[in-house]
């Protein structure tokens, strides 16, 4: 058996702030539209690669709606055809929240904490049950997902190698001694706590926001 080591999960140093990628080349000829009725639309909920692009630069460089509606608005923009199928920063987001608005709905309750006095606290949640559907079902994550548990060990035998939760001693005798219906599954529920101030100047609000992840998704992703 060969050694088998944990994915390498050096990063490279995050990127110089002010070194911001260039902006795509823009040729109207690009703009292929791509329509609802075609069977394969690998764009949505954008019109075509090139408006994909467009969008993909606006976003991955933190442009805020002022230089998004600057930059529709300019005259070579205006001038050379470039059909885009929003006309404003605001427009955009709509469209990129419409597309992404299958997931679990929101909920709220209002709450009473014995640390916050008579004060009513508003609780915002979903379904943790469809979370962990939508993290499963999510294409995102094919072939980054673990679903069987596994032992890792190197060429010795003896020295067990844990690195991701599926390797574990745990998962491996869970899933062995519960699960006898081909195919099942164990899924691996991960939260964390991250305390987070949404004012400092204006009564000190703070919200306490509970993530969720599948102890099945590789860590490396």
């Amino acid at each position: 058996m060969d050694d088998i080591l944990a994915p390498d999960l050096a990063r490279t140093p995050p990127p110089d702030p002010y070194l911001l990628p260039q902006p795509p080349l823009i040729n109207p000829s690009d703009f292929i539209l791509c329509t609802e009725e075609d069977p394969l639309h690998p764009f949505f909920p954008w019109k075509s690669h090139m408006e994909f692009k467009v969008v993909a630069w606006m976003t991955d460089t933190a442009l805020s709606q002022a230089h998004i509606d600057h930059f529709l608005n300019l005259e070579y923009v205006q001038k050379n055809n470039i059909t885009l199928s929003f006309t404003s920063a605001k427009e955009m987001h709509h469209q990129t929240e419409n597309a992404m608005a299958n997931g679990p709905l929101w909920k709220s309750q209002v709450v009473m904490l014995e640390e916050a006095g008579d004060e009513p606290q508003i609780m915002f949640f979903c379904d943790p049950v469809q979370c962990a559907q939508e993290l499963f079902g999510n294409p995102l994550f094919s072939g980054e997902m673990d679903y069987k548990a596994i032992e890792v060990f190197k060429t010795n035998g003896v020295t067990h190698i844990y690195h991701e939760m599926v390797t574990g001693k745990l998962w491996n005798k869970t899933q062995g001694s519960i699960f006898e219906v081909e195919g099942a599954t164990l899924g691996g529920i991960i939260l964390s706590l991250d305390k987070t101030h949404l004012s400092v100047f204006s009564g000190s609000k703070v919200m306490h926001p509970i993530y969720m992840i599948l102890g099945n998704i590789q860590k490396h992703v």
